[in-house]
């Protein structure tokens, strides 16, 4: 079956991507044979993430709005913080379908199929899956941290440039509120979010300083949520790109990169759902143009910078003298938290 645009994933970035595409007329084909799923992360969506987003504001399932942040810091003090502005907790799961939904309202196509292969060829892609092959004349990668669109056109993720999460879905809830313990060895932090009717709790650290994070997180359990059952758990890596590695070009004259799949995930927070969103928007708007080469330059010009300054502070940030002030502040401001 030929195919004049194939999207590679279904998560937020893929769906998304998919639904601006097919409201404007275009019929995207996005493969995934897992989406939606539940996932590892806290599931969050900061104001930031909200005043981007609005359709964010109207989820149409149960999720919490916070508006308290409990910051645990060294010997295990904590500070509770009041926002103004309230963050949302919700389900990946549910997050991801409603954004896939949107998409095949609109237009889009979803295969259930599993991409084994990305080729390129004089038309453009041979794209193989479970069922067969299929000819694309453009290519968008929204596949994760484990992108097969990634190794076909600029090569897989260095461990260097990965993060490890692990995490517990759990009740009974401990409280409505954001629990959040930085971890500066680690260059990490451990997280519990109340998602409405459950709690997320996880760890995210450097993949060169994962050893043992399982323990970690297990005595913050023990410590902050004694009674939390675990009814399912999760590990997953995550991007979390150096400077030298947010300078190379994620998009060609037939192909382009968004989401995780682009590594375009806030490297000190762990923040990527408004990245994989906006990234969305700008791959689609590049092929409104008929030129992909114009996504590599609008998403530098939109949110590159900041994700390249996040990447040069990142060291800076995660000094134990430095690490809680930094989100402490982050928090007070209401702009960036851990997604």
């Amino acid at each position: 079956m030929d195919i004049d645009i194939a999207i590679v994933g279904a998560g937020p970035a893929g769906g998304f991507c998919g639904f601006c595409l097919a409201k404007e007329g275009f019929r995207p084909v996005v493969f995934d044979h897992s989406h939606p799923r539940e996932k590892p992360c806290g599931g969050g969506l900061s104001p930031f993430a909200q005043e981007a987003f609005p359709f964010l504001k109207e989820l149409p399932f149960n999720h919490a709005e916070p508006d308290q942040i409990q910051v645990v810091y060294l010997n295990d003090k904590t500070i509770t913080l009041t926002v103004k502005r309230k963050f949302i907790i919700t389900s990946r799961l549910r997050l991801d379908q409603h954004i896939l939904n949107m998409a095949i309202a609109n237009g889009a196509r979803v295969e259930k199929n599993r991409v084994i292969e990305a080729k390129r060829c004089r038309e453009g892609w041979k794209v193989s899956t479970c069922k067969g092959i299929h000819k694309v004349t453009t290519l968008i990668g929204a596949d994760g941290v484990h992108s097969l669109v990634r190794k076909a056109t600029i090569g897989s993720f260095s461990p260097i440039d990965l993060g490890m999460c692990y995490g517990y879905l759990g009740k009974p809830l401990a409280a409505q509120r954001i629990l959040l313990k930085f971890l500066p060895k680690r260059k990490g932090y451990i997280w519990s979010f109340p998602r409405g009717d459950h709690v997320c709790v996880g760890i995210a650290a450097n993949m060169t300083r994962s050893l043992g994070m399982k323990t970690d997180l297990d005595k913050f359990l023990k410590a902050h949520h004694p009674n939390l059952e675990a009814v399912a758990q999760w590990a997953a890596l995550i991007p979390t790109l150096h400077v030298q590695t947010f300078r190379r070009p994620v998009a060609g004259a037939n192909w382009m990169l968004i989401g995780d799949a682009a590594g375009h995930v806030d490297p000190v927070s762990g923040e990527g759902i408004p990245y994989a969103l906006r990234s969305a928007e700008l791959a689609a708007e590049a092929i409104f143009q008929n030129n992909p080469r114009l996504y590599d330059q609008s998403w530098r010009e939109d949110y590159g910078k900041f994700l390249l300054r996040s990447a040069m502070l990142k060291d800076f940030v995660f000094n134990k003298y430095l690490c809680t002030p930094y989100f402490i502040l982050a928090s007070l401001l209401s702009e960036r938290l851990a997604i």
